[in-house]
C-alpha cells in the first residue's frame, strides 16, 4: 500500500489492513474518530482521501466513492490518492471500478500508475491495458530500472503468452464479472495448460464453502455457454486460496 504525506500516516495507517483485506476490521467508534480527525487534515484534497476511504471500508459505497472523487480532483496528480482508492475498491470487489481508474490516472502521465497498471492488467489477462502501460514503461526506460522482480515475472509471463491472450482473455473477463457480481475477495491468478491439450484461467478466491465454490464454478460455465465461448479450448475456474 502507498503512504501519503506525514500530516495523514497515523490514519491511514489505521485503515490500511482493512483496505488492503476488503473488510472492516475498525469499530464503529474507531472509524468515526478517524473521520472526525481527517475532516481537520489542513491539506483538503488528503483530508477527503481519508474520510472516503474510511466511509468505503465501513459500508457507506457511495458516499466513500464520492469523497474519494473529490479528492483526486483536487489533485489530479497525486498519485498517492489514485492507487489507494484503487486498492480499497478491488479489495470490495470492485475491479473493472479499480481499472476504470487506472487508466483515468495514466492519462495524467502519472508513472506509478502505469506500474500498477501492469500488474493489474496481468492479473486479469487485460491485453490493451497491459500493452497500453508497457509501451510507456519502456518509452521510459523503465521497463529494467524500475520493475519488482514480481513485475518481471509478469511481463515475462504476458509476453510467453504472446497471441495466445486475446484467446485467454474473454475467460479472465468471465471469471471478472463473477468476482464482482458476488463480492469476492481475490488472492491470486494463473494461466495453465497449452496448445494442444487447451487452456485454463484460474481465479484464486478467499472462499472455503463448497457450495459457494460450485456455485461460482457453475456460473462460469454459464456464461462461457451464453457468450458462445464452448467451442474454444479454454475454461474459467475458481479456486480456493485455501487449497
Amino acid at each position: 500500500m502507498i503512504k501519503p504525506k506525514l500530516e495523514t500516516d497515523a490514519l491511514l495507517n489505521k485503515l490500511f489492513p482493512s483496505m488492503e483485506s476488503g473488510k472492516n476490521l475498525l469499530t464503529d467508534l474507531q472509524i468515526m474518530d478517524i473521520i472526525r480527525k481527517a475532516r481537520r487534515v489542513p491539506d483538503r484534497h488528503e483530508g477527503l482521501l481519508v474520510e472516503g476511504l474510511a466511509k468505503l471500508i465501513n459500508g457507506q459505497f457511495d458516499e466513500g466513492v464520492e469523497l474519494c472523487e473529490r479528492s483526486i480532483q483536487l489533485n489530479t496528480h497525486d498519485h498517492v490518492a489514485w492507487l489507494n482508492f484503487g486498492v480499497t475498491l478491488s479489495s470490495l470487489g470492485h475491479h473493472s471500478m479499480q481499472n476504470d481508474l487506472l487508466w483515468r490516472a495514466m492519462s495524467y502521465g502519472l508513472v506509478e500508475a502505469y506500474l500498477k497498471a501492469l500488474s493489474v492488467s496481468a492479473f486479469w489477462v487485460d491485453v490493451k491495458m497491459f500493452e497500453h502501460a508497457y509501451e510507456f514503461l519502456d518509452r521510459a526506460g523503465l521497463i529494467n530500472t524500475s520493475l519488482t522482480e514480481k513485475q518481471k515475472y509478469e511481463v515475462e509471463f504476458m509476453h510467453e503468452l504472446g497471441s495466445r491472450l486475446d484467446f485467454i482473455a474473454p475467460f479472465a473477463t468471465i471469471a471478472m464479472e463473477i468476482a464482482e457480481s458476488e463480492r469476492l475477495v481475490v488472492t491470486n491468478s494463473h494461466v495453465s495448460g497449452d496448445a494442444e491439450h487447451g487452456y485454463c484461467y484460474a481465479l484464486h478466491i478467499d472462499e472455503s464453502d463448497p457450495d459457494k465454490l460450485l456455485m461460482v464454478n457453475d456460473m462460469a460455465l454459464h456464461k462461457i455457454l451464453s457468450k458462445g465461448l464452448h467451442a474454444l479450448d479454454c475454461v474459467t475456474v475458481f479456486v480456493s486460496e485455501s487449497h
